[in-house]
């Protein structure tokens, strides 16, 4: 896919759904995700990554990325109500779920919904603090964006643009 070679990536994924083992199924359904999304495929990108979530249910592996790729691709298709399902079933996976509720952030502040949006935050930050450290590090700007939004929303322009100047001087691998 990093490639372009979007036809053979798509193939590699159909051959790893055919494998039967959950994890290259799973990789195999994500595979097929990324490349709709990259293509523009809304719609198919949508549908992609809303399967990949069905097998994470049913294989019982850990739904958090996979949900959060199913709210990024909902994002897309401008299907706000599942933005906020799949996201919040991503907050109540046991892996990561920092993307999860940044996509609550986001989505509960373009609604205007600031009470909300406060309280994703939190959730952010609670989730964002019990990572691995390595983890923790590699979205530090994202959460600092975050926060400068909802500043920023809220009217604390001076609070918003002290943070988000600390985002810019020191951005992470994202």
């Amino acid at each position: 896919m990093k490639l372009e070679r979007y036809e053979e990536a798509l193939a590699a994924a159909n051959a790893a759904i055919e494998t039967g083992r959950v994890w290259q199924e799973s990789l195999g359904y994500n595979v097929l995700c990324a490349v709709e999304a990259e293509l523009g495929h809304r719609k198919e990108a949508l549908e992609n990554c809303s399967e990949a979530l069905f097998h994470a249910r049913e294989s019982e592996s850990s739904v958090s990325i996979d949900a959060s790729n199913a709210a990024n691709a909902a994002f897309s298709a401008f299907e706000f109500d599942k933005v906020e399902q799949f996201s919040i079933e991503g907050t109540l996976g046991t892996s990561t779920t920092s993307p999860s509720w940044l996509n609550l952030v986001d989505l509960y502040l373009m609604q205007g919904r600031g009470e909300a949006a406060v309280e994703a935050m939190k959730g952010l930050r609670q989730s964002q603090l019990a990572e691995p450290l390595h983890q923790r590090s590699q979205r530090t700007a994202d959460v600092g964006a975050a926060l400068a939004q909802i500043l920023l929303v809220a009217g604390e322009t001076e609070k918003g643009l002290e943070v988000i100047d600390r985002v810019l001087s020191q951005p992470d691998r994202r």
